[in-house]
């Protein structure tokens, strides 16, 4: 009967192991999802400062995003130019989809935020998407060819 109970519980073991694994595998495969990169454990805020923190809301970020990982809501975000930095869920402009400016944000995207400002801005394609650090936000994209803004 003990020997039975071993066997069983070394099979369930295996299983078990077998299963997460696989789960493992499945996530180390399919690690990005619309161009942002899932990670498991996050990367350190030091390294990536929060935008929205006190001591960092007053510093300009200019630059080309290279790399976004995201993790428990918050984008962990690289510039082309060495930059980095960390947004998180409260950012957000009810204009644009997604409103949240952490899952906004695009590799490509062109991203200038000026010092002693609050705004957070998103160039994509000609248009210019305006966010408001730390609020929510209703204001309209605007098209920077046509000067307008952007229905």
């Amino acid at each position: 009967m003990i020997d039975h109970l071993l066997k069983k519980r070394i099979l369930y073991a295996i299983i078990g192991i077998g299963i997460v694994t696989a789960v493992f595998a499945g996530i180390a495969s399919f690690n990005k999802i619309a161009g942002k990169r899932i990670i498991l454990f996050a990367p350190d805020l030091e390294e990536y400062p929060l935008v929205d923190e006190y001591e960092n809301i007053y510093k300009p970020i200019f630059g080309i995003v290279r790399e976004i990982e995201t993790h428990s809501g918050i984008s962990f975000v690289t510039l082309s130019n060495g930059t980095k930095f960390s947004i998180d869920k409260f950012t957000k402009n009810f204009e644009c989809e997604p409103s949240q400016l952490s899952t906004f944000i695009q590799v490509g995207d062109s991203i200038a935020k000026p010092g002693e400002d609050f705004l957070f801005f998103v160039h994509r394609k000609k248009i210019c998407y305006p966010f408001k650090i730390k609020e929510r936000l209703r204001a309209l994209p605007v098209d920077m060819s046509k000067k307008q803004k952007v229905q």
